[in-house]
């Protein structure tokens, strides 16, 4: 859901919380041994926006690697906002913030009464095959919130 701290307007999204009506193609929900809640993305994951101001300028997506072995690659995701490509990032170990801007013209557009999405395409690893073991999901990377402001 949008987070209570989350101004009128912007958005902020707890993924692994109750999402389940904004994520799609997406792992089923985690939550680590600290508490956070997440998910982990597949090739190519989506998010439905709702709720966007017409003047938001900054996406942040708070994702890390897992722990991903160096034998998978990197962990790297392009991200698109209503089809439009707002940048490339490589997480890394932890959850970090990556940020991207959103030129004005994309942010009128995803203010407007249909819900923008948010397109994921992340580089996958399976660590079954990587290291072994029973998980043979293909994991991209992992995302603990979602913020535009």
């Amino acid at each position: 859901p949008i987070s209570e701290r989350a101004p009128s307007g912007e958005v902020d999204v707890d993924v692994g919380q109750s999402d389940e009506l904004r994520v799609r193609h997406f792992h089923a929900k985690e939550r680590a041994t600290n508490g956070m809640t997440f998910r982990w993305t597949r090739d190519e994951s989506y998010v439905s926006i709702v709720g966007t101001a017409v003047d938001v300028r900054q996406l942040t997506l708070w994702m890390g690697d897992g722990g991903r072995p160096s034998a998978a690659g990197a962990a790297e995701a392009d991200v698109y906002l209503d089809g439009a490509w707002l940048g490339h990032a490589t997480a890394g170990s932890g959850i970090q913030p990556y940020r991207f801007a959103i030129p004005p013209e994309l942010a009128r557009k995803a203010g407007s009464e249909d819900a923008p999405t948010l397109r994921l395409s992340t580089h996958t690893w399976n660590p079954s095959k990587v290291i072994g073991g029973g998980d043979d999901r293909e994991l991209g990377v992992m995302i603990d919130r979602i913020e535009l402001r």
